[in-house]
């Protein structure tokens, strides 16, 4: 939702978030290794993804229903000027 509300387009966020994937596979695996049942098992393995297309459409559900990432954080208590403060951290360009 960062990437989001400092402007990054949607397909660059979708693969920031499957990047995730790889890590979190790694970590992931150790755990699911302990579990005995194959289908608990494999369960837990599909809600431990970072599919770009998970991404796109939660990014498209906000879109539909609040007009967006920033209406929804607002919606949700964000201050206006906390998401300027936010944008302006993300954009800023560091010397």
């Amino acid at each position: 939702m960062a990437l989001s509300l400092a402007g990054v387009p949607t397909e660059y966020v979708a693969a920031d978030y499957a990047a995730l994937d790889d890590r979190m596979r790694d970590h992931f695996d150790e755990q699911l290794r302990r579990i005995d049942d194959p289908t608990e098992r494999n369960q837990l393995a599909e809600s431990f993804t970072a599919r770009p297309e998970t991404m796109l459409a939660a990014l498209e559900h906000l879109d539909d229903k609040y007009g967006g990432v920033e209406p929804y954080l607002l919606h949700g208590g964000l201050r206006a000027t906390q998401a300027d403060t936010l944008r302006a951290r993300l954009t800023e360009r560091q010397t």
